[in-house]
């Protein structure tokens, strides 16, 4: 199971890299590539670090001095997975919407 886990993150960061460092450089200034592409990994840390933040917060019970059961820590975690799940829906309707927005921005860059 965490090798299929693996598999689909690895995957995604294929598909979603090479296209997101060629919008980097199509987008921005020929003199601030560097800094434009730092920025895009610095981003990448900066989520990475925020994913264990929040799965170090779900980890944690409310009430440290009770024991909970295997039962309860899954729902706990399920409960809070199921918050991110409804947060990344919204936001990707949010930049759906607002995607013609951006393309007109972009004005040629393809």
């Amino acid at each position: 199971m965490f090798c299929f886990a693996y598999l689909v993150l690895t995957i995604g960061e294929l598909c979603l890299s090479p296209i997101g460092l060629s919008m980097v450089t199509k987008l921005s200034p020929k003199r601030l590539y560097g800094v434009m592409m730092g920025t895009w990994f610095l981003a990448s840390a900066y989520g990475q670090y925020g994913a264990g933040l929040i799965g170090s917060a779900l980890a944690q019970s409310e009430d440290a001095s009770k024991n909970l059961s295997n039962m309860e820590k899954l729902n706990q975690y399920t409960s809070g997975y199921e918050m991110i799940a409804y947060i990344s829906i919204a936001s990707g309707i949010v930049l759906i919407l607002i995607s013609p927005l951006i393309r007109k921005l972009m004005q040629e860059v393809k």
